[in-house]
């Protein structure tokens, strides 16, 4: 029985210890930048966006869709040097549907999702969203694909 118990307690002690190396490689200080394209989200079907990581935990970003465009941002949620992380956010978007009398709608948006991020650059997330005002209460996803680059300069 000691035996087992040790050999569970050397397993999870090595298991631990690699998952903290990996934990202080920050992918989204190395890479602040992202492009991406966007299935459903904010602009109600398809979009593109670029998106900036001021720290860690924080990202701005900006995109346009076949319906309108929108900015916002993003908070990280957990520690703060996983490659994946949960996130929640706010996003304002402006939409502009193809009708015979074209009117512009301005709603908000509220996104929870999972954000990846791999050595690479590779960048994917998956979200649900809530959206306010017109049209109030409604629930939305979006799938996120793209690319993270670029090197944020350490301060001296």
């Amino acid at each position: 029985m000691q035996k087992h118990i040790l050999t569970l307690f050397l397993f999870f002690k090595v298991l631990l210890s690699n998952a903290q190396d990996t934990d202080t490689l920050n992918l989204r200080e190395l890479r602040p930048w992202g492009v991406s394209l966007n299935l459903l989200g904010p602009t109600l079907m398809a979009s593109a966006n670029v998106d900036y990581f001021i720290s860690r935990n924080v990202s701005v970003e900006t995109g346009a869709g076949f319906f309108g465009a929108f900015v916002g941002g993003k908070v990280y949620i957990g520690k703060k040097q996983w490659k994946g992380m949960p996130y929640v956010g706010y996003t304002r978007a402006f939409i502009r549907l193809p009708t015979s009398e074209p009117v512009t709608e301005i709603f908000n948006y509220f996104p929870i999702g999972y954000h990846f991020v791999g050595k690479s650059g590779f960048n994917f997330s998956i979200e649900g969203a809530v959206l306010s005002d017109n049209p109030p209460g409604k629930f939305l996803g979006q799938l996120r694909i793209g690319q993270r680059f670029g090197k944020k300069r350490k301060n001296r």
